[in-house]
């Protein structure tokens, strides 16, 4: 019974050591994203007016 619960101690050292930097790179890799899909946006060259037409077609669809 030892056995199993030294074990279990040994899993949830592990995880609580690993978690916070598993939170950061998921902190990391949301904040990362959002700033590229920023910047993305920002030099993205303008829409022509077909394209609009065809956006706002499109849009109004759903």
């Amino acid at each position: 019974m030892s056995l199993g619960s030294g074990a279990e101690s040994g899993y949830i050292q592990a995880m609580a050591s690993t978690s916070p930097l598993l939170l950061i790179a998921l902190i990391t890799l949301y904040v990362g994203g959002g700033l590229l899909l920023w910047w993305h946006q920002r030099h993205l060259p303008p829409l022509t007016k077909e394209e609009r037409e065809q956006y706002d077609r499109d849009a109004a669809m759903w």
